[in-house]
């Protein structure tokens, strides 16, 4: 028999596969890895599917993100499906993993041709694997890559060794980064930390100073039990820090809550995406009230938080 261009396409998602040694791994676990968002949309009388069509991948080139929308209309096992087809098109026309595909540069949906189910290819039951995401108001607080990615106590990472894709804060004359976990942020941010950092330094003649920003899996463990079961700490798997978009900031002027520099966040860090999480107690926020504690969740979040006058928490248990 002749080789259709899909068994060529089927060989080429194989080589993928193994050559990236993904064998074996869930749907999951890729998604996590790869830093893609997944919603369950209301996706019809809209003008992005056709007729039949359950889902569709899109890249988001500002975020330099990968999102995969289905339909929340279909049956779970329809809807699981449907995220192992789009990730066969995400390895297909991704250039991380297809090296004759150009570089893309256009935002826009990835439905250029027939790819193969993913899932045919690890385990044969993976579609149980996804958590296809709950979107609380317009914001994936699901997805371990999410921007808005609720994370606490009682709230880990699906993935809980989950690492995101950092980049090392440079020392400036207006951002500067004392101590040894003070080093490395998720990449997607960094812009938004420059920002607000010359911003400071512009109004009040003084650095911003990261004092801890991403902190690994393997560190949270290594913190002591009683720190974190007296609520000023977090378990392995449950910290901000560990989603690369948390930073504690300090001064070079003094204890950071009798600052200027707080008082300058607490007026105008919503304007580059960042919340303080911990702002009300252990009761309502899950650890103890921690003013130098700064989150990101992006500018249009953190605008509602701050004029709601709520903590991601608590606008999180209002809404699940």
């Amino acid at each position: 028999m002749p080789i259709t261009n899909k068994d060529k396409r089927v060989d080429k998602v194989k080589q993928i596969i193994n050559d990236n040694k993904l064998e074996g791994l869930s749907l999951q676990n890729i998604i996590d890895r790869e830093w893609i968002a997944i919603y369950s949309s209301d996706l019809q009388n809209t003008e992005w599917l056709g007729e039949g069509v359950s889902g569709l991948i899109r890249y988001l080139k500002d975020e330099d993100l990968y999102e995969i929308h289905v339909q929340k209309h279909e049956e779970k096992r329809r809807i699981n499906f449907t995220i192992a087809h789009e990730l066969g098109h995400y390895f297909m026309h991704s250039p991380k993993y297809n090296k004759e595909v150009q570089k893309q540069t256009e935002e826009g949906w990835l439905q250029k041709d027939k790819t193969p189910y993913v899932w045919e290819l690890l385990r044969s039951n993976d579609w149980e694997s996804v958590n296809v995401e709950k979107v609380i108001k317009g914001f994936d607080v699901e997805t371990d890559s999410s921007l808005q990615k609720f994370v606490s106590a009682d709230k880990p990472f699906n993935y809980r060794q989950y690492t995101p894709n950092l980049v090392t804060i440079a020392q400036t004359n207006y951002l500067k980064s004392r101590g040894g976990y003070a080093r490395q942020i998720d990449k997607r941010i960094y812009q938004a930390v420059k920002d607000m950092a010359r911003k400071m330094k512009q109004d009040l003649g003084r650095p911003l100073v990261v004092v801890s920003s991403y902190r690994s899996y393997r560190h949270q463990k290594g913190i002591s039990t009683q720190c974190k079961r007296n609520g000023y700490c977090a378990w392995e798997g449950t910290s901000e820090h560990q989603s690369g978009l948390t930073m504690d900031v300090g001064s070079l002027y003094g204890r950071f809550a009798n600052t200027k520099e707080y008082g300058w966040m607490k007026r105008n860090a919503h304007k580059f995406g960042f919340t303080q999480s911990y702002q009300k107690g252990r009761a309502i926020d899950r650890y103890h009230v921690e003013p130098r504690h700064r989150r990101y969740v992006g500018v249009k979040l953190a605008t509602i938080l701050k004029n709601e006058g709520k903590t991601f928490s608590q606008r999180y248990d209002a809404n699940k």
